[in-house]
């Protein structure tokens, strides 16, 4: 029995003995019929506030922040079609990308698509790192000290531009999100991302989620006052706009919420004794991004299973230097231990994670990372599909339960009862 694995622009392939039982799922098959239709129908019906014509009359020179290129926002798309129904050419663009590394040449052309060249001298990347570009705003009631780049604070308006989908400790990804962490200061997201500790930090989780409810408390404290137009998109499978709810910031996210659930939240029939957890693009770019399609596979996968992380990550590792510097600081689980017990540093949940899995479990990954990179986050380098699953079911059984999860950073599996 032969098993096929997309693998970016490639396919995997192994041999599987007779006996094993294999179950795939992936987000919903429902595709956008009429991208322009919907985005047009969105911006002339806004949840919470005026229409993007009249907001656009209002406000010359706004700040349009938009999505990094490692999230299937389709941002081009929206620009494009906002573009024909308002004068943009004012208007300034920021890259909200939080604590990741700024796009490269290929990852503007990705957000942007054929508006970049005329955009390009107006578009700045948010830099977390930048003290000089940072002004503290207040404190959160969880404590959290909400540093924000200051040309958010000082814009004539804000439109936000975001896409839901799951994420595997902030719910969903969206709405209050491009703002904090988008276009915060690392300390605010170093103390936001502590929460994520909590196993309330979950995805699909929004009311009683610490970390959820401390980024919208940090938003609105830092932006509450400002006039804002929001667009948030729910993608299809191939990222294509399925659903767009604009005006409100909070209007727009929640009316998103029950779109995105019901496209990315897939049932299974129980738990597997092994999960084929597979990252597509642009999710799969480095390994920064792995933590959801880990997360997800878990939420189907036996506490004593295996995961088999199928990610290209043509980027290499990501997270920037002080991850991998991070990574660096201890190897074996008593050091990491140790070195948990002290204060939060950015990256520690995804070690605890990782390491509570694989106290009973195994992780298996499946990359272009290089072999020592992945061990350090306690998944197992494999060299091939055939590789993982082999040594899957000399641990299983050759009789082995297999889902086969696809677009794994997008799907979160529930058990039918």
């Amino acid at each position: 029995m032969e098993l096929e694995i997309p693998y970016r622009n490639d396919t995997l392939r192994c041999e599987l003995p007779e006996g094993c039982s294999i179950f795939r799922a992936g987000p919903r098959r429902a595709r956008a019929k009429d991208e322009k239709r919907e985005i047009l129908r969105a911006l002339k019906s806004p949840l919470g506030g005026p229409s993007a014509p009249e907001f656009f009359a209002r406000f010359k020179k706004p700040l349009v922040l938009v999505n990094d290129a490692t999230r299937p926002t389709p941002t081009a798309k929206i620009l494009e079609v906002l573009g024909e129904e308002v004068d943009l050419s004012r208007a300034r663009f920021k890259v909200a990308a939080g604590g990741h590394e700024p796009p490269g040449e290929d990852g503007y052309r990705s957000i942007f698509g054929p508006l970049w060249p005329g955009v390009e001298p107006r578009v700045s990347c948010h830099n977390a790192r930048d003290a000089i570009k940072l002004k503290n705003v207040g404190y959160t009631e969880r404590s959290t000290e909400v540093l924000v780049n200051v040309d958010g604070l000082v814009a004539e308006a804000l439109v936000v531009i975001g896409s839901v989908e799951p994420h595997y400790f902030a719910g969903y990804t969206g709405g209050a999100k491009s703002l904090i962490p988008g276009i915060a200061g690392l300390k605010t997201i170093v103390m936001n991302h502590a929460l994520a500790m909590d196993p309330a930090a979950a995805p699909l989780a929004t009311a009683g989620n610490p970390l959820r409810e401390d980024l919208e408390d940090a938003t609105e404290i830092a932006f509450g006052y400002l006039d804002l137009f929001s667009i948030q998109a729910v993608p299809d499978r191939d990222h294509r706009a399925f659903k767009v709810f604009a005006g409100g910031l909070k209007e727009s996210f929640e009316a998103a919420l029950p779109v995105a659930r019901e496209l990315f939240s897939v049932p299974v029939p129980e738990r597997f004794d092994v999960v084929i957890s597979v990252a597509r693009a642009p999710m799969d770019s480095n390994l920064y991004q792995s933590q959801k399609p880990i997360e997800h596979a878990k939420a189907a996968a036996k506490e004593d299973g295996v995961i088999i992380l199928v990610m290209r990550c043509p980027d290499g590792g990501g997270g920037g230097a002080g991850f991998r510097e991070l990574l660096g600081e201890a190897r074996t689980r008593e050091e990491w231990r140790n070195l948990l017990a002290g204060d939060y540093r950015l990256g520690y949940h995804r070690i605890v994670r990782n390491m509570a899995f694989t106290e009973k479990g195994t992780l298996l990954g499946i990359s272009e990372v290089e072999p020592e990179y992945l061990e350090r986050l306690f998944v197992t380098p494999a060299g091939s599909l055939q590789d993982a699953l082999d040594i899957a079911l000399s641990k299983k059984g050759k009789n082995a339960s297999i889902l086969v999860l696809d677009d794994a950073s997008l799907t979160v599996p529930h058990i039918q009862r």
